[in-house]
Parts: structure tokens; C-alpha cells; sequence
């Protein structure tokens, strides 16, 4: 199947990752973000030229809360609609992520040549408010 998945490992899990499963060239690892708060969150950034749409999407879930699958704690843009709530983005957190999609925009145009007309980005911010691209 061509669709995109995202799998949430456990510390436990990650060995068995990387050693036992069968390798799968389209993917890839990536350390996860602890969330500021209770709940996982991301934010999702459109970009254009001519403007920019920042949301930020929250997990119902508590993540510390153990009735529930690490899937269900941590999902946000790519889970299903009812896992999640839109949250209020402020100014600069927009600011941040826009100015992000401009620099990568104008990396690309300087030294790949390349003109970019549309950047889905996803953020994430730690516990400390430093901002990640994800």
C-alpha cells in the first residue's frame, strides 16, 4: 500500500525496531517531542508565498494515562478527527513557524534552484518552548 503511516514506539520497542522487523526503505526514525503539557500536541503550518495557516492540534488523551495505546496518547494531524481538538495558536508561535517555510523557501530557491509554491510543515514545542520541525 502506498498510504502514509506513523507508528509510535515505547523504549522497549525501538530494539526490536531497528533489529527484528522487516527493513522498510520509506521510513524513517525520529525521537519524540515531549509536549509542554498532559497531552501531545502539533502544529501544522500550510505555506504559500502569499500567506501562511498555522493550527494546533491537541490529543484527548492524556499521555501518561495508561488505559490507553501509546497510538491513541500520541496521535494529532495524522490521527482521526474524534482522537483530537484544535487548539488556539498564538502570534509568535505563528510567526516562528512561517518565517521556518520562508527560510526553507528561500534555501531551496538560493541553492537547489528550485521555486517552492506550497510547504506543509509540522512543528512540535518541547517542554522548554523550543520549537522543532518535524
Amino acid at each position: 500500500t502506498d498510504a502514509t503511516s506513523v507508528e509510535f514506539l515505547s523504549a522497549d520497542a525501538i530494539p526490536v525496531f531497528l533489529n527484528k522487523r522487516e527493513r522498510r526503505p520509506d521510513s524513517f526514525l525520529q525521537k519524540f517531542v515531549v509536549p509542554k503539557l498532559d497531552h501531545n500536541t502539533s502544529i501544522q503550518c500550510v505555506w504559500t508565498p502569499f500567506m501562511c495557516l498555522v493550527n494546533r492540534r491537541k490529543n484527548v488523551n492524556n499521555l501518561y494515562d495508561t488505559r490507553f495505546s501509546l497510538h491513541d496518547k500520541c496521535v494529532t494531524h495524522e490521527g482521526q478527527p474524534h482522537q483530537t481538538t484544535e487548539v488556539f495558536v498564538g502570534p509568535l508561535v505563528q510567526k516562528r513557524c512561517a518565517d521556518v517555510c520562508r527560510r526553507m523557501a528561500a534555501h531551496m530557491q538560493t541553492h537547489e534552484r528550485r521555486v517552492l509554491l506550497r510547504i506543509v510543515a509540522y512543528f512540535k514545542m518541547d517542554q522548554s518552548g523550543d520549537t522543532f520541525f518535524l
